[in-house]
């Protein structure tokens, strides 16, 4: 089933969003202390659900090349860029709030996620 505002967050991903992902000052600054936390867990594999455009999960692979990376977004616009920045990641499309992925992960990240669900 397809999420009502896919188009939506595609048009986000081509008009507005971006650098801002890459390069804004609170998602960097987040994005460093997701590394630390992270560095800190005996993981091996992480689930990045809404992954966007692959930021946090690039710097994921750049800090912990060991780790296995996979994310999911409903935006095919969003992980077309995550393909770019992480093309050892498995990527995927889905609704997170009406599929799931059969694979377990040692570490599920959502980051930014739920303030964009319709019942949170």
């Amino acid at each position: 089933m397809t999420n009502p505002n896919q188009e939506q967050y595609d048009q986000l991903w081509t008009e507005a969003w971006g650098d801002m992902q890459a390069l804004g000052p609170v998602h960097r600054r987040q994005r460093e202390e997701l590394l630390k936390l992270i560095a800190k867990l005996e993981v091996s594999t992480v689930l990045d659900v809404g992954c966007g455009s692959g930021d946090n999960l690039a710097g994921l692979a750049h800090a912990m090349p060991h780790l296995q990376l996979a994310g999911v977004d409903v935006s095919a616009e969003a992980l077309a860029l995550a393909a770019q920045r992480v093309p050892r990641a498995s990527l995927q499309r889905a609704d997170v709030q009406r599929e799931s992925l059969p694979e377990r992960f040692d570490l599920v990240m959502s980051i930014q996620v739920i303030e964009h669900l319709a019942d949170d």
